[in-house]
């Protein structure tokens, strides 16, 4: 689209278009499953290989799905960044420096 951008409308899924955001809505068909992983498919991009437990239960191969990717709003990175972080320095305070066994 040239004059417009492509978004999910909230009440329905159903697309329609936006002249204020930036176009972050993307189709991909899901080509294959395996192992818990669904491989999907765009003509235009890369194919993505995402864990079956992200997508909705039920989706078989040859569906399609509707991909919206959105900047979480900067207060929420904060949030999540300081998360990460404190559960890293645990993990270093809790490790010992040794060998482990499995």
């Amino acid at each position: 689209m040239t004059t417009g951008q492509m978004m999910t409308d909230s009440q329905n899924g159903s697309l329609s278009t936006s002249m204020t955001t930036k176009q972050n809505v993307f189709a991909y068909s899901i080509d294959q499953i395996n192992d818990g992983i669904a491989l999907l498919t765009h003509p235009d991009h890369l194919p993505l290989a995402i864990p079956l437990t992200f997508l909705p239960s039920g989706v078989k191969e040859g569906d399609l799905m509707i991909f919206s990717f959105n900047l979480a709003p900067r207060q929420k990175q904060e949030e999540i960044k300081n998360q990460v972080s404190a559960l890293l320095q645990k993990q270093a305070q809790d490790d010992d420096g040794g060998d482990f066994s499995i």
